[in-house]
């Protein structure tokens, strides 16, 4: 009991790692990460100015959409993709395609 005592005071001592996070990327993520023995400190930002934070060492990490012209000022990991879904009805001339580009779309 004195020793998982110890560790619960060690870990309140430790500095909280900074995490920058979109509002609905958190509650995606967390706080299922959160059931870690390290502190953690969440800063609800968009991408953009969660990516400035942590190049001005404000933050010490962010999960962003990176979709953004900084992306490469950054060490970056992808850690999910989007997929976005076109939705019409049955009648809709698209209505049978696998894909739709963009191009498919202007005159929509």
């Amino acid at each position: 009991m004195q020793t998982s005592s110890e560790f619960y005071d060690l870990g309140r001592q430790a500095i909280p790692i900074r995490i920058g996070i979109p509002p609905l990327l958190s509650t995606m993520f967390f706080p299922d990460m959160l059931i870690t023995s390290v502190p953690v400190e969440l800063y609800e930002y968009g991408s953009i100015r969660a990516a400035r934070l942590v190049m001005e060492e404000t933050l010490d990490l962010a999960l962003v959409n990176m979709n953004f012209y900084e992306i490469d000022k950054l060490n970056s990991h992808q850690i999910l993709s989007d997929r976005i879904v076109f939705c019409v009805s049955p009648g809709h001339h698209l209505a049978n395609e696998k894909e739709v580009s963009i191009e498919m779309l202007k005159v929509e």
